[in-house]
């Protein structure tokens, strides 16, 4: 038994370390909380039409994918994400501000106790609420991916959108640890932001580091 299961420790143990080689730069734990910090004001600015909510984690992923690679990080850079994938992310946000609409319309209905079946419309709104949102997390993650295709997320086109929804639900159903992993991030932001109100301007950036670590760990399983 023991013969058999050691190699298979060797394999894990090479590639522990195959990883942990990289030539990736090691980032500060205070500076990536502070980054995580002032990203979640700046998204949340970005967001705050609600249909721009899209773009805005979009460039927040590019911004903070930029941040722990070691490229430069400005604030003039996430404007510019923020611009280039505004182009196609319109019906995304669009559908987004609609679904937002009906499950807000629904919940309340579900809680007036007067709609029948309202546990059960209460349910599926909770599950598609948050399956949309994690689709739409996981899109606006691999979005930079695409848009630098063209050598920079400024010359992105909207078709980048297109790809970034493909690879969002392909990841989607293949990583449910990934997809479980945002899910509970969701809610633990939504439940911060129930307990203290002023904590939702900073959730967005808390949203976005989990993205982008979510696709971190994907990528480490895949290598």
């Amino acid at each position: 038994m023991s013969s058999a299961s050691h190699p298979a420790r060797e394999s894990r143990q090479a590639r522990n370390a195959r990883l942990a080689a990289t030539d990736a730069p090691k980032v500060g734990k205070f500076a990536l909380l502070s980054e995580a910090l002032l990203l979640g004001v700046c998204l949340f600015v970005l967001a705050l039409p609600v249909v721009t909510a899209p773009a805005a984690y979009a460039a927040g992923a590019a911004h903070m994918e930029r941040h722990i690679s070691g490229r430069p990080d400005t604030v003039a850079s996430l404007w510019a994400d923020f611009r280039a994938a505004l182009p196609g992310s319109w019906k995304f946000g669009l559908a987004m501000l609609g679904a937002g609409i009906a499950a807000v319309v629904n919940l309340l209905l579900a809680g007036s106790e007067q709609l029948p079946g309202g546990r059960v419309v209460l349910v599926a709104t909770v599950l598609l609420a948050g399956g949309l949102a994690v689709l739409l997390l996981r899109a606006a993650g691999v979005w930079h991916e695409f848009a630098e295709r063209k050598g920079s997320t400024a010359d992105a086109a909207p078709s980048a959108w297109a790809g970034a929804w493909a690879q969002a639900k392909h990841d989607a159903v293949g990583d449910w640890a990934g997809t479980a992993l945002l899910v509970v991030g969701i809610a633990m932001c939504l439940t911060f932001v129930w307990m203290l109100a002023p904590l939702v301007f900073i959730v967005p950036g808390a949203m976005t580091l989990a993205v982008v670590s979510v696709n971190h760990r994907l990528k480490g399983l895949r290598a």
